[in-house]
C-alpha cells in the first residue's frame, strides 16, 4: 500500500526540519535540501504536493498495491 509519508518519527533519524544543513557549501544540492526542508514543515503545501505526486505515480492503478515502506515522500 502506497502512503504520503510516514508520521512516525524513527528512534535513529533526525527530525527533518532540525537537520542542519551548510549553507556556506557551493553544492548545488544544498538549496533543493533547504526547499525540501521547507515543504516537509509546512503540511497545507507538504499535503497538496504530495497528492499531485500520488496522481502523477498512479495515474490508472491503486494506491492500495506496491511494497510496504515506499512512501511519496
Amino acid at each position: 500500500m502506497r502512503k504520503a509519508l510516514d508520521p512516525r518519527m524513527q528512534f535513529d533519524c533526525q527530525a527533518v526540519g532540525d537537520v542542519e544543513l551548510n549553507l556556506n557549501c557551493r553544492d548545488e544540492i544544498i538549496p533543493i535540501l533547504k526547499a525540501l526542508q521547507h515543504i516537509y514543515g509546512q503540511p497545507k503545501l507538504r499535503n497538496s504536493i504530495l497528492e499531485a505526486v500520488a496522481r502523477d505515480v498512479n495515474p490508472g492503478t491503486s494506491r492500495r498495491h506496491g511494497r510496504k515502506g515506499m512512501y511519496y515522500w
